[in-house]
């Protein structure tokens, strides 16, 4: 919204509170090709966020192309009772392995909780490499169907 705002023939996808508090207007709203769609904004930085007791965690890791490598990694988050969130895989095209993948997955927790440190613990042991990506705030869904896609104003 800032750089829109910056940019006469500039525009941004935001919420409308970004937009509100750049100044720009809302030109169209509810662009979702689905109801309950969701964005996530990713804030980069050197250290992990603070724990606040409402936490999800990102991690990065890979195993080994056998059979049972990616279990052995994610039942650790489920033997200690960590929710999972969300789980995406992408080939590493590191060269080697044709099969090797990164896995991203992301669950309940902070790395500062006992359970989870203990669960990091094993999974680095059960996986050739894992990285935290950082840790974040659960915010509250919003359970409304948002209207249906429209025009604010005509362009």
């Amino acid at each position: 919204a800032e750089r829109a705002a910056a940019d006469p023939e500039g525009v941004g996808i935001a919420t409308e509170g970004a937009a509100v508090q750049a100044g720009i207007p809302v030109l169209v709203r509810s662009i979702q090709d689905h109801a309950h769609n969701t964005t996530r904004f990713v804030v980069l930085g050197k250290s992990c966020g603070a724990r606040t007791g409402n936490d999800r965690t990102a991690i990065l890791f890979v195993t080994q192309h056998r059979p049972g490598a990616l279990h052995e990694v994610l039942r650790q988050l489920a033997e200690r009772g960590l929710n999972l969130t969300n789980t995406e895989s992408r080939p590493s095209r590191r060269g080697g392995d044709l099969w090797e993948y990164y896995f991203f997955v992301d669950f309940d927790g902070h790395p500062d909780d006992p359970l989870v440190k203990d669960a990091l613990d094993a999974m680095r042991l059960a996986s050739m490499t894992l990285k935290v990506l950082g840790s974040w705030p659960i915010e509250t869904r919003i359970d409304e169907t948002p209207p249906a896609v429209r025009p604010v104003r005509e362009p």
